[in-house]
């Protein structure tokens, strides 16, 4: 379900300067679909407005900094792949588009700007480049993939979508949500006063142990309970993992639960 999702997760940690972040191949509808389904029919789209076969890409997480220089960069990776795929097809540089994922949109582009639909843009630039800016795309299915990666009151929208939507598809965008926007998560069930939501589901359908790594023991303990979690990683997985002391303070804090209730 995640795997384009999580490729966006992994390309946010990256600091390679001159490594190409996503190059997708159109080989047939299967492809598009499989984008849509994931919930990132906004990267399909590129595919019909350019009618082009690749997509040399580059994404800037809401930590990056949005400068014109990345449209530099974006052009270069371009130039790379092209070299390194010459050999094999002559007229590659015809089959390719470039395209810039942004949280938020640039200041400069350095380029006139057509708008080709909510948060997707075209650079009049030759050859053209094609941006998509998250905060800006339309709250529905088919960008909830990309929508996971939106900030401020966006982000809390789209959440609130999510949990308040009886829809299947938003269901399985829940946990993604939950675990890597956890903070904004909480707020958003605060605020709607959603007591009943059950937040440990997302929790056990994410997968304990990764839980842990992204959003800390207490927190799953507090969720799934302390028995779940020693059975489900193990008492000496759990002490390698944060360590005795952290493992002490948890456990404290659950008996604190206890008799609180």
């Amino acid at each position: 379900m995640y795997n384009f999702a999580q490729l966006i997760v992994n390309l946010s940690q990256r600091e390679l300067p001159l490594e190409i972040d996503m190059i997708l191949h159109y080989k047939d509808s299967t492809k598009l679909n499989t984008l849509i389904e994931n919930g990132l029919g906004a990267i399909a789209s590129i595919f019909k407005f350019s009618d082009k076969k690749y997509i040399v890409g580059e994404y800037k997480s809401k930590n990056d900094n949005h400068k014109r220089k990345i449209i530099f960069k974006l052009q270069a990776y371009r130039f790379l792949f092209i070299d390194r795929e010459l050999k094999k097809n002559p007229m590659i540089d015809k089959d390719i588009t470039s395209l810039l994922i942004l949280t938020k949109k640039m200041d400069d582009y350095m380029y006139p700007v057509r708008k080709m639909d909510k948060g997707i843009y075209s650079l009049k630039t030759e050859p053209e480049i094609y941006v998509i800016v998250i905060n800006e795309l339309e709250i529905k299915p088919s960008n909830y993939g990309l929508l996971n990666f939106s900030t401020d009151d966006k982000l809390l929208e789209f959440i609130g979508e999510i949990i308040k939507s009886k829809d299947s598809i938003a269901e399985q965008f829940i946990s993604f949500a939950y675990i890597y926007n956890y903070k904004e998560f909480k707020m958003v069930v605060t605020q709607e006063n959603l007591d009943e939501f059950d937040i440990a589901a997302p929790i056990r359908d994410f997968g304990i142990k990764k839980a842990i790594d992204q959003i800390g023991l207490d927190e799953v303990i507090a969720a799934v309970g302390l028995d779940e979690v020693i059975a489900t990683v193990g008492l000496d997985e759990v002490i390698a993992a944060v360590g005795v002391e952290i493992l002490e303070k948890a456990l404290q804090k659950h008996k604190d639960r206890m008799k609180s209730k």
